[in-house]
């Protein structure tokens, strides 16, 4: 069975790359990126992770429900989907 980790994020360059590096071990990872106007985006790519980019104004909450549709519509492979906070208050391992 193969699982989904969606990590919606805003700015969290200080966090993003080693925590995709830590999930990967896991499932393939998904980082939606809301509004993002630092290096986000480039570490997430960076460390293998799919990147979504939501529109200008994006809020925390949005980046849920574009992981829960990219979920659903792609729904390549995957049979679970789980989320995890980009600041590093989960890890990967729990």
């Amino acid at each position: 069975m193969k699982t989904l980790i969606v990590i919606p994020a805003h700015n969290e360059q200080n966090s993003i790359f080693g925590l995709i590096m830590g999930a990967q071990r896991y499932g393939d990872v998904l980082v939606v990126a809301d509004d993002c106007n630092d290096h986000t985006i480039a570490l997430a790519q960076k460390a293998g992770a799919i990147v979504k980019e939501n529109g200008k104004g994006a809020l925390y909450g949005d980046g849920f429900i574009s992981g829960i549709k990219f979920f659903l519509l792609e729904r390549l492979e995957w049979d679970f989907v789980i989320f995890m906070n980009a600041a590093g208050s989960h890890f990967p391992e729990d």
